[in-house]
């Protein structure tokens, strides 16, 4: 008798479809293959990771035992295009990979992301420090980074072109002093070796996965470094100080306060041998504004008044400024931005910010 024996073989291809998308998963289902003589094992799930298109990029999710024909893909992006293939397996070996099959999840795809929260640290006649929250919407895709352009004159333009995204950094300018990267973790930057009583500005902008976002700009008037006090009867060298740089307001109770000053004493008097003023006092005029960045309503209290006039008797008390927040509908918590000037000789010197962060007690 002629006895045959037929080696089992590797299980044919299954059948890839999808049921029921939703906006942070897909899941897959296949009909069982074939199995060429061999009991099939389990399946193997992989996903496409390619972007833009190009070659492929499969990549293991994970497995499933012989009973389960599903698998769902989970923390997924909403909008976004997904495709996949499955195998089954055996103690033959791998199957045929099924054809690769492609669903988006449902709602919005992503989008431009938001500036960071830029605001200035703090300021000194020949240094400045920047920092930055990041942006209030990041338009559905994870912060990659943050680019920012190199310091420039005030009323002139920025001299690179750094509008392309960090993956085309082929066609940023050639001089690499211009256009900077720096990692999502990356929150401050400071600048050195400025010119004394000279205005620049800066700015920064978000990058994700999906692209670019605006630019946001910071300028900054710098206070002179000395002063001439035979000559000058301005006191240029004056800067703004403040208790803190960072306050959290609660929603709806309580209030915090923060102090601002002034470095020294604005130039007194001049009086002539019979005491009489030829000269009168030097006053300085504080500057505040809000820039918020949320649905809410930050209410500024000012415990002196409304006016903000330093001095040469109270430049070191300096003024208390009360803050709270106003009830509102939503449950976010969100950033607002208090920045500070002082007007000197005619001309506006900046001032370190106050990052208020405003919790939601809904």
């Amino acid at each position: 008798m002629l006895r045959v024996t037929i080696s089992a073989q590797a299980p044919g291809k299954p059948e890839l479809s999808f049921e029921d998308p939703a906006d942070d998963s897909l899941t897959l289902t296949w009909t069982a293959p074939e199995t060429n003589g061999s009991r099939i094992t389990g399946y193997r799930v992989e996903r496409n990771n390619r972007v833009g298109g190009g070659d492929d990029n499969w990549v293991r999710l994970g497995s499933t035992g012989a009973s389960h024909n599903s698998y769902t893909d989970r923390n997924l992006y909403s909008g976004e295009y997904y495709c996949y293939r499955v195998a089954a397996t055996s103690s033959a070996g791998v199957g045929a990979y099924s054809d690769e099959e492609c669903e988006s999840t449902t709602g919005y795809g992503a989008y431009q992301p938001d500036p960071p929260i830029v605001r200035l640290s703090s300021v000194s006649p020949n240094r400045v420090t920047i920092a930055w929250d990041p942006p209030a919407d990041d338009g559905g895709r994870p912060v990659t980074g943050y680019v920012y352009e190199t310091i420039t004159a005030v009323g002139d333009d920025f001299e690179g072109n750094c509008e392309y995204h960090s993956g085309d950094r082929e066609l940023w300018p050639d001089d690499p002093a211009m256009c900077f990267l720096v990692t999502a973790n990356q929150r401050t930057l400071t600048f050195s070796n400025l010119e004394p009583g000279e205005s620049y500005k800066f700015r920064v902008r978000t990058e994700t996965t999906y692209g670019n976002g605006d630019w946001e700009v910071v300028t900054v008037h710098l206070p002179k470094s000395t002063d001439d006090s035979e000559t000058d009867r301005v006191t240029e060298d004056l800067q703004v100080r403040v208790s803190s740089t960072s306050l959290t307001v609660n929603e709806g109770r309580g209030v915090v306060r923060y102090t601002v000053r002034l470095n020294k004493a604005p130039k007194s008097a001049t009086v002539d041998e019979n005491c009489d003023v030829v000269e009168a006092a030097e006053t300085v005029k504080l500057d505040t504004d809000l820039n918020d960045y949320g649905d809410y309503d930050i209410d500024i209290q000012y415990e002196e008044g409304d006016t903000f006039v330093f001095d040469s008797t109270n430049w070191n008390t300096g003024f208390t400024l009360t803050l709270s927040a106003a009830e509102d509908r939503d449950s976010d918590n969100d950033i607002g931005i208090m920045r500070h000037s002082i007007t000197v000789g005619g001309r506006e010197v900046s001032g370190p910010a106050v990052r208020l962060e405003l919790r939601d007690n809904d």
